[in-house]
């Protein structure tokens, strides 16, 4: 699963014969350069559907109104896209100063007054970027990068994973799972994006193959609730 930058359903059916998609003629589609950047919010569902954020921002506030129907409707990723998912690409970029700096594309949504939490859900490992594939730098660059993003308060921010889990003696994944490959199912084991949310001390890791997640988010809640507990903005 990729978290793709731009609506891709929309692409082809306006690339190919189609005139519209969702109820947008193709020569109107309301896309910016920021639909084909890593790391910039979302504003449509994997159907292409436009999730009508408030206030032109590409993140929710909590001026958002429905907030549940909004975030249904972002959280609607999809499955279809490249296999290369490069999540720590995606999760660096967007906490990046090219994209919340002034006129940024998510500018306002990095705060030093608030806890950061990043989630991430992938059936693949981030490899090491080779002929293109996997995202740039180890996972001790990957760390320093949020950690930066916080101010170097490494305590400023909680970082929960769901990765492919073969290597680890009580993994849930079966061995050799390849979900790009012959019947899609299972996950890579991950032991680079395991080594990232081990570096934090509010890190909490799980199985994406896990039938039941329950029990990995109430995990961390707890944590989110003690790191709230703790956090002091700077100042």
């Amino acid at each position: 699963m990729q978290l793709h930058p731009a609506p891709v359903c929309c692409e082809n059916a306006c690339g190919g014969s189609g005139m519209t998609c969702n109820g947008f003629d193709c020569n109107d589609l309301p896309l910016s350069q920021c639909n084909y950047e890593y790391g910039t919010g979302k504003e449509f569902d994997a159907t292409g559907k436009h999730c009508m954020l408030a206030d032109m921002k590409r993140y929710m506030t909590e001026s958002q109104p429905d907030l549940a129907q909004t975030f249904e409707c972002i959280a609607n990723v999809g499955t279809y896209g490249s296999g290369d998912e490069k999540v720590m690409l995606s999760a660096t970029s967007a906490l990046g100063d090219p994209q919340n700096a002034p006129g940024g594309c998510d500018e306002g949504f990095l705060r030093d007054d608030a806890l950061l939490v990043l989630v991430f859900i992938t059936d693949e490992e981030d490899d090491m970027a080779d002929d293109g594939k996997g995202s740039p730098g180890e996972p001790a660059e990957w760390f320093q990068a949020v950690v930066a993003a916080k101010g170097g308060e490494e305590k400023s921010a909680v970082v929960l994973g769901l990765v492919g889990d073969s290597n680890l003696p009580m993994g849930l994944c079966p061995p050799g799972g390849d979900p790009n490959g012959g019947d899609g199912m299972g996950a890579e084991a991950s032991p680079r994006l395991q080594s990232f949310v081990d570096m934090f001390s509010n890190g909490v890791i799980g199985s994406v193959c896990a039938a039941d997640y329950t029990p990995f988010f109430a995990e961390a809640v707890g944590v989110i609730d003690t790191a709230c507990d703790e956090f002091e903005p700077p100042g």
